[in-house]
């Protein structure tokens, strides 16, 4: 593969995965960086917002599992003000993006973003609502 960010098959993604997490923080991490900052992907964000807004009423806390960096993290943020907000993904690059949109308009104690292997089913973390959009992993 070359230096580029373009994954240009599915051969290069699988490829790319083997080499473990770092790729999150390098190809992959970019490749979906520029996926979820399309048009398509912002609309779609914000409608699962809007979805979950109709159902869920005042949560306490929210975790974002493999929250990227942190488009959905941020609506939900703004849509619950009140709320604890957590993002968990296993790149912290992605984490560093999500951390900078979060401190626009919240102070650091009111959210908390881990860098974690994904799956990770040894979290301990407690919740009222948990949102799971990422499409390539299924536990």
């Amino acid at each position: 593969m070359n230096g580029s960010c373009a994954m240009n098959s599915m051969v290069d993604f699988d490829e790319e995965l083997t080499r473990g997490r770092e790729t999150y923080d390098e190809h992959v991490g970019e490749w979906w960086l520029s996926r979820a900052n399309d048009l398509d992907h912002q609309e779609a964000y914000k409608n699962i917002v809007y979805q979950i807004s109709t159902q869920c009423i005042d949560p306490k806390v929210i975790v974002d599992y493999a929250c990227g960096p942190g488009y959905v993290l941020e609506h939900l943020a703004r849509t619950y003000p009140n709320a604890k907000v957590i993002g968990i993904d296993g790149s912290k690059k992605q984490l560093d993006i999500a951390r900078e949109k979060l401190l626009k308009f919240r102070s650091e104690d009111s959210f908390e973003l881990i860098e974690s292997n994904l799956p990770n089913f040894d979290l301990d973390i407690k919740a009222d609502l948990v949102v799971f959009v990422f499409p390539n992993i299924c536990p």
